[in-house]
């Protein structure tokens, strides 16, 4: 059996992050070994727990500032996204 090849790549704040067609953002996360995604509403640590988008407890910040669901949220090539609540400007100053 031929192991999976990640074909694309997402940026979780600023990192690349591999995926293959169809993934959740959730998902690749988990997989590249990143299970934290920042904080939830109630200050508790942000990771996948219900996974089907209920429980927002997985929530990310788009490049745009709009919050969303991890879990629910297909990769894209090319796909901004960072802890909720994370100062943009930060990568900003690194990539100049």
């Amino acid at each position: 059996m031929q192991p999976k090849t990640p074909l694309r790549r997402f940026f979780w704040i600023g990192e690349p992050i591999p995926y293959l067609p169809g993934q959740t953002v959730a998902a690749a996360l988990n997989e590249a070994g990143i299970f934290e995604f920042g904080q939830s509403q109630t200050g508790m640590r942000a990771a996948v727990f219900c996974g089907i988008g209920q429980c927002q407890n997985c929530m990310v910040q788009l490049e745009n500032g709009a919050e969303t669901e991890s879990c629910l949220l297909l990769c894209s090539d090319g796909l901004r996204v960072q802890k909720r609540g994370f100062d943009t400007s930060r990568l900003e100053q690194e990539h100049v």
